[in-house]
């Protein structure tokens, strides 16, 4: 199971993170510091451990040991103030995320970290969560997150956006979709696509704008500057 070493002072923010990073598959330990022997500890893992540093308290000389014994691990900074003056702290983190942060963000850096892929999904992925956009798709689970809201969908519609997200480059045909999406080559005409996708906008609109794109005569695509809805 992957690894988070949180440095905070704040045990409530700790409890929360890690309840929301185990439901996500992820270990959270809480960190004091950093010595000779958990490094070698760190370094003798399969997959390297991502810190996360809330900015309470003057624990940046912990984080500066992480960077002496273990440099490049992957690195977010809870940053709860004004840091404007501090460009050099910041660069040294691969991830800021202003207080009040969207735990949404947070995770799909994880799950990139944990992947090795590129943030944006790759044609025919495997990959147990999809993101696009403010859209989460965590697949073992079935269940979908919009700007960190749970969306309720049925399976079609599921298996319908799980489609465009896994290309969310591709303009799908009405016919292609009713290939992928319906199971055993059903007998479905293209209306009957229209309606669901009319169906899966109306359930993501309750977090969001539309984003979902109709391109006259050929189908749908994903495109967050897809026109308002309806």
């Amino acid at each position: 199971m992957p690894k988070v070493l949180i440095f905070t002072e704040d045990p409530q923010l700790f409890l929360l993170l890690r309840h929301l990073l185990a439901v996500e598959g992820f270990e959270a330990e809480l960190s004091a510091g950093i010595d000779a022997d958990i490094a070698t500890e760190i370094e003798s893992e399969r997959a390297p451990p991502v810190l996360l540093l809330d900015k309470t308290g003057d624990r940046f000389a912990e984080f500066l040991r992480f960077e002496e014994f273990v440099p490049g691990i992957p690195s977010v900074l809870l940053a709860r103030a004004d840091m404007r003056d501090e460009t050099e702290i910041y660069d040294r983190f691969d991830l800021i995320l202003k207080w009040p942060f969207e735990p949404l963000v947070l995770l799909r850096f994880l799950q990139q970290q944990r992947t090795g892929l590129n943030p944006q999904n790759e044609p025919g992925s495997t990959q147990t969560v999809l993101t696009y956009y403010d859209l989460l798709l965590h697949r073992p689970q079935f269940r979908v997150f919009r700007d960190g809201h749970n969306i309720d969908l049925t399976p079609l519609q599921f298996r319908l956006l799980e489609t465009l997200m896994e290309k969310p480059e591709v303009v799908w045909n009405r016919q292609d979709l009713i290939d992928v999406v319906w199971v055993n080559g059903a007998n479905v005409e293209p209306r009957t696509v229209d309606i669901h996708i009319g169906h899966l906008r109306r359930a993501l609109a309750d977090y969001g704008p539309n984003l979902i794109r109709t391109v006259h005569a050929r189908g749908y695509a994903l495109d967050q500057s897809a026109e308002p809805w309806p």
